[in-house]
């Protein structure tokens, strides 16, 4: 797999009012446990919010397809701790719009809109693969981040993973541990369970 030059966030622009968050997970269950062996990746899935913690991030997971997650609601995964990482990247206005209305208007079609499995193969085997209104959870994030102006990349957007962005974004991290102690910080008044 090549990460090198695999897209380029827009940083030129000064830190901004408005972000993008992006929030790697893995589950402690098999499933995970299994898209981390074969790819050798830190994470099994990506989602994505315009708000920080107190908002519902957006992805694609395998029976739901489109799927609202609610990290203050599920702060862990029966009972045992979700390892990840949150990302926060800097766009204007127009963009963190965009990327809104792009979300608002899954979640209008999402019926529509199916996991893709295959997909998932084939972006570990880094081959393009055209697919009609099916997408990874990565594939997701990259089309709704390149579709916004957020993103550009040379790479075939369909072909991203967790992984990719675990490395892209290094420098945009915002915290790393588990979901329960990324709630207690950043919102120390709320109970998580």
């Amino acid at each position: 797999m090549h990460f090198a030059n695999d897209y380029i966030l827009n940083n030129n622009q000064p830190e901004s009012d408005y972000m993008v968050y992006i929030l790697l997970t893995d589950m402690p269950n098999r499933i995970s446990k299994t898209i981390k062996r074969f790819g050798f990746w830190h994470y099994s899935h990506v989602s994505l919010s315009t708000s920080m913690i107190d908002s519902d991030f957006y992805s694609y997971v395998g029976k739901k397809g489109f799927f609202k997650e609610q990290p203050l609601n599920h702060p862990t995964f029966r009972g045992k701790p979700i390892n990840c990482a949150l990302y926060a990247v800097p766009v204007t206005k127009e963009e963190c719009e965009l990327v809104t209305k792009r979300i608002e208007h899954h979640i209008e079609v999402s019926h529509s809109f199916t996991y893709s499995y295959i997909g998932l193969i084939f972006s570990y085997l880094d081959i393009q693969l055209k697919m009609k209104k099916q997408y990874t959870c990565a594939g997701f994030v990259s089309e709704m981040l390149h579709k916004s102006g957020v993103m550009k990349e040379r790479k075939y957007r369909r072909l991203y993973s967790p992984e990719r962005f675990h490395k892209k974004l290094r420098n945009r991290l915002v915290f790393r541990g588990t979901l329960k102690e990324m709630l207690e910080k950043f919102n120390p008044k709320k109970e998580t369970a």
